[in-house]
């Protein structure tokens, strides 16, 4: 999988900054789930959500999904590794990209994908070390402002909180970058990095009381509390969970619904069984140390790295 490839290339640091506001946008009742699958492409889920769900809709895009976001129009956008597919709801499993923004000049390994309060696209790319960012309205174009830190950087997911500070998952980095605004092309410094020295973090999102939540690449998630700076560290970590019989791995980009629910899709185990300990695990507010999934969703998934709610 995706995931795999970069760990060829290093290791996944998430780089985390201070910030003012750190507040989570505040996310839209849950509809529709969006998976992005890096095996397949995305799959669609639909509410209510349970241990027995399956896709409404299942689409394959060439190189696999990396990542889900949902633009301000209610569009769907899924990262491939080399450009990002925008789908027009409803979403089925004839549904064909609207529109395609790339292939993205340099472009490697485009994983995350976020949009700013502001509704600018965000993409990660990996292996060229690099942060793109589309102003709209979007088409076919090139990157409106390219932005890279000071090595080691090699940006994997991100988020955004309501005012507009960026939180990037740094894999060579081993921790959170974080960056406030204006971006501008070329280095940027980090406002903070918080170190996140148990493993290697990997996916990372805000909850709505402006923690993070950062998924680790041995399958637990790390919580630290703001205000965020340099020194924080994680206040807890929650446990790598036990789906279908194995312990699940490589945390991807995480979501959370208006009630709180967080949705992890859990890629692999990294073992002889990769894929088979797969899924997207549900847990109830509030997170701690001892928490464990609620359900996994697992029916048509086998890598799942991205998640995002939509119509």
């Amino acid at each position: 999988m995706r995931m795999h490839l970069i760990f060829l290339c290093g290791t996944l640091v998430a780089l985390l900054g201070c910030s003012q506001n750190s507040t989570a946008p505040v996310p839209a009742a849950p509809s529709n789930l969006y998976v992005a699958d890096f095996f397949g492409g995305f799959n669609v889920y639909a509410t209510p959500f349970s241990a027995a769900s399956t896709p409404v809709a299942e689409q394959t895009i060439t190189g696999g999904g990396g990542d889900a976001a949902i633009d301000a129009n209610g569009d769907v956008f899924i990262s491939t590794p080399s450009s990002d597919e925008m789908f027009v709801p409803p979403v089925t499993s004839a549904s064909t990209p609207s529109l395609t923004i790339g292939p993205i000049a340099g472009a490697l390994n485009i994983i995350g994908i976020a949009f700013s309060p502001a509704g600018g696209l965000y993409v990660a790319d990996a292996f060229s070390s690099k942060i793109c960012y589309f102003a709209p309205p979007f088409g076919p174009a090139t990157p409106t402002t390219v932005f890279s830190a000071a090595p080691p950087f090699q940006p994997t997911f991100l988020t955004f909180d309501a005012a507009g500070t960026l939180y990037v998952s740094n894999f060579t980095g081993s921790s959170i970058d974080v960056f406030t605004p204006p971006f501008t092309s070329g280095i940027n410094a980090p406002a903070a990095v918080i170190a996140i020295a148990k493993a290697k973090p990997f996916g990372v999102k805000l909850n709505a009381a402006g923690q993070l939540i950062v998924g680790l690449v041995d399958g637990e998630l790390a919580l630290v509390n703001p205000p965020f700076s340099s020194g924080s560290t994680p206040a807890f970590y929650v446990a790598a969970p036990t789906i279908n019989g194995g312990i699940a791995m490589d945390v991807g980009g995480e979501t959370i619904d208006a009630a709180g629910n967080l949705y992890v899709p859990y890629g692999s185990n990294g073992g002889a069984n990769d894929g088979l300990n797969a899924g997207v695990g549900v847990f109830a507010p509030p997170l701690g140390a001892s928490s464990v999934p609620l359900f996994a969703i697992r029916a048509g998934l086998t890598q799942p790295t991205g998640t995002a709610f939509g119509r």
